[in-house]
């Protein structure tokens, strides 16, 4: 493969090993299913357990930044994004930012080689996820 090099370092979650994986700063569950014709499809569910967002991958179209959270007031401060790796690629850039030009990158968590989870402690507003060319942003919002 070209491109940029494979970053080994970070956490790697196989559906095949693991079908559940907690997020500790929010509390969220990621969880793997199958969808249709037995493709992976990503479970987010919130730290009562209640389902957030599914999504079924696809080989001939993902959606890079499929969702993005933060924490409501009165918690401690955390932010949270996934989406679905672009086909082919096994890597993605994931970037926090928040007020007075706050801003930090995270390495996701690569679940069952077609999506992608990300965490952060801090008070952020916007994520913004990066791979082979295409790029999204979006807003954080509240969760209750």
């Amino acid at each position: 493969m070209t491109g940029s090099p494979r970053i080994e370092a970070r956490p790697v979650v196989d559906h095949l090993q693991y079908s559940e994986t907690s997020l500790p700063r929010s509390g969220f569950t990621v969880r793997i299913g199958r969808g249709t014709e037995d493709r992976p499809a990503l479970q987010i569910h919130d730290a009562s357990g209640r389902l957030v967002d599914v999504a079924v991958a696809h080989s001939f179209v993902s959606v890079l930044l499929r969702g993005g959270v933060r924490s409501g007031r009165g918690e401690g401060l955390w932010a949270l994004s996934w989406g679905q790796l672009t086909p082919g690629r096994d890597d993605v850039a994931v970037l926090f930012a928040g007020r007075s030009d706050a801003v930090q990158p995270v390495r996701p968590i690569i679940i069952a080689g077609a999506f992608w989870v990300a965490e952060a402690g801090g008070d952020f507003r916007t994520v913004s996820a990066a791979a082979d060319g295409d790029r999204a942003t979006r807003r954080l919002r509240p969760f209750h």
